[in-house]
């Protein structure tokens, strides 16, 4: 099983520098385990950029 931070899921979601990365690690997403408290960040950081819907959609995925 493998964690992701939050910073983590920031690069990948929003293609930042490290964004290739960590998609080495996020390819197969039933290995990983995301603990309520880093959706909740991850959520607030999109939110405040982008839109409440948009942060919506990221967490349906």
């Amino acid at each position: 099983m493998i964690t992701v931070d939050s910073c983590g899921w920031l690069e990948y979601y929003t293609g930042g520098p490290l964004a290739e990365e960590y998609g080495k690690y996020l390819k197969d997403l039933t290995q990983i385990v995301t603990p309520v408290v880093i959706i909740y960040e991850v959520y607030k950081k999109i939110k405040g950029e982008y839109t409440c819907n948009t942060a919506c959609q990221w967490l349906m995925q």
